[in-house]
């Protein structure tokens, strides 16, 4: 009994901790998912006994050797890490106290009389530290330290020479890697050459609140690129209504994930001009954002008193989810963004808000501008890639499928473009990672190994997708499905660029016969037609 009680706090204390990825554990280790177990506890049982990492940038091994010095370890090493963490940030605590701060006092000050604010004054810092000594109970999520004050000075500092723009979203888009990620990455470079500063601001840690959720927690703070560390939403919001109310710009809500709607009632009323609102996905209309019943099949967004929302786990408080946004759309005014036309009637569809007079604009997140095209000479072998992450509602599933079932045969090649990756007998692992400096290095990538087609075979429909479009800008042939939204939509007005298919039986036969080396041939019997990227556009600013 003892051994399941210390088993359970390992698994609490690693939970909070926000360092265990569950879908990177899932995909990285397909008999844990078979199994269907719970992947957090299958790791505290038995997992880091057997050496697998508990997300992509944690490898036990290496740990193990560095760090502890020892290639055997009768602790967790995540948990060590984890423990040692703590350790630091108590010392780290302590050190503070005994420096005086007067220069930051006025700033403190500001959320004084705030119940739930993390880091207030001296007096407070110290019983948030001391009270509870169980890291486990602990209210604070994360183990850097919260100093609202020092974060509020240094982005006062950044800010005073220029107006700027304030965006929103569910991480930290300087660290983490997706699509909504790249598009505040290209908002960002094109409003700091218009002189303007750029103030990111994201919910530390991510994902864990609802929206309906009253409460203000931790943000992270990134201006022009720069991280600046954590501060309490109260503080920060407090500091923007009173002392940088001016220099605002516009507010742009690229995602309200793991926000309370407390916070973003406030934040909306910043700015000189009316705050967007993007739809990257269909989080708005319910916390299943990929509108996944169960987080596994498609559901299509059904009517709140459908059967199939009884049945879901986020059925139960889908009502209140909606509402929330919908009061929010009501008292606000907003522009509403979205990245294609089959995007906007969908979730016009979905939230019945066509009804209203909303003020919306169509926005690509990308165009293909100018086209080059390259000398072709037919094959009788081809390259064909899946560009993304391996995620099951990408169509991954699918691709194991189709690759295992054809990996003896020497007219395929099979690869996989992604920064999640992992080796395989079936397929070549490319590595690819999105930076400000390279926003398109998927079609690179395409281009040097010279891709032919690509599968981008998504369950849940795509509002916009990037990968679709760079791979168009490559000149691969493009093998989707009715599922996979704007993907399917935009391959009805073009079929030159690739086609539909409604099973992956098609697939296997589309294969087996070789008809899809055909299409590729010709596809390109002109030539094989490249693309320049022409980067967001963000004319909807002003």
């Amino acid at each position: 009994m003892l051994r399941l009680f210390h088993k359970i706090k390992d698994y609490l204390l690693i939970n909070k901790s926000g360092l265990f990825d569950e879908e990177y554990y899932l995909l990285q280790y397909p008999d844990v998912r078979q199994a269907d177990v719970n992947p957090l506890w299958h790791f505290v049982s038995v997992g880091w006994k057997e050496g697998r990492n508990p997300n992509a940038n944690f490898d036990l091994a290496n740990y193990l050797s560095s760090v502890i010095g020892s290639t055997k370890s009768i602790e967790n090493p995540l948990l060590y890490h984890i423990k040692n963490q703590i350790r630091n940030k108590s010392n780290t605590i302590i050190e503070s106290l005994s420096q005086s701060s007067t220069a930051r006092s006025d700033l403190v000050m500001v959320g004084e009389e705030l119940d739930n604010c993390v880091v207030l004054n001296n007096e407070r810092l110290f019983q948030s530290s001391t009270a509870q000594t169980d890291p486990i109970f602990d209210n604070k999520e994360s183990s850097e330290l919260v100093d609202s004050a020092k974060t509020v000075s240094s982005l006062q500092e950044h800010l005073k020479e220029a107006d700027f723009y304030i965006s929103m979203s569910h991480d930290n888009y300087t660290k983490v890697v997706g699509g909504v990620q790249n598009v505040i990455r290209m908002e960002e470079s094109e409003i700091l050459k218009s002189n303007y500063h750029y103030v990111h601001i994201s919910p530390n840690p991510p994902l864990r609140k609802k929206i309906y959720e009253t409460t203000f927690g931790d943000w992270r703070i990134v201006c022009d690129g720069e991280d600046l560390g954590l501060a309490h939403s109260e503080i920060i919001l407090a500091w923007l209504e009173k002392e940088a109310f001016s220099s605002i710009r516009r507010v742009i809500l690229h995602h309200t994930l793991g926000f309370g709607v407390s916070e973003i009632e406030r934040l909306v009323k910043l700015g000189r001009l009316p705050p967007i609102f993007w739809i990257h996905d269909y989080y708005s209309t319910c916390r299943s954002y990929h509108l996944r019943r169960n987080d596994r099949a498609y559901c299509n967004g059904p009517d709140i008193s459908s059967n199939s929302c009884q049945i879901c786990r986020y059925g139960e408080d889908r009502m209140l989810h909606m509402t929330t946004f919908q009061n929010l759309f009501s008292q606000q005014k907003l522009l509403f963004i979205f990245p294609s036309e089959f995007t906007k009637e969908n979730w016009e569809r979905i939230t019945q808000l066509n009804n209203y007079s909303l003020e919306s604009k169509i926005v690509p997140l990308l165009e293909l501008k100018q086209e080059i095209v390259q000398p072709w000479k037919a094959k009788v072998k081809i390259n064909i890639a899946f560009p993304g992450y391996p995620y099951p509602q990408k169509g991954w599933d699918t691709w194991l499928n189709l690759t295992q079932h054809f990996k003896k045969d020497d007219r395929y090649n099979f690869f996989h473009l992604s920064y999640l990756s992992n080796q395989s007998e079936n397929y070549q692992s490319i590595s690819v990672r999105y930076t400000n400096e390279n926003p398109h290095i998927m079609q690179e990538k395409l281009l040097e190994y010279d891709i032919d087609a690509v599968f981008i075979w998504s369950v849940v429909p795509e509002t916009f997708s990037l990968t679709y479009y760079e791979s168009l800008a490559a000149g691969c042939f493009i093998i989707s499905n009715p599922l996979s939204g704007n993907v399917a939509k935009t391959l009805s007005f073009s079929p030159s660029d690739g086609m539909v298919f409604d099973s992956e039986s098609e697939l296997v036969t589309l294969l087996s016969s070789g008809k899809l080396i055909d299409l590729v041939n010709l596809k390109n019997h002109e030539g094989k037609k490249n693309h320049i990227i022409q980067n967001l556009n963000v004319g909807y600013l002003e």
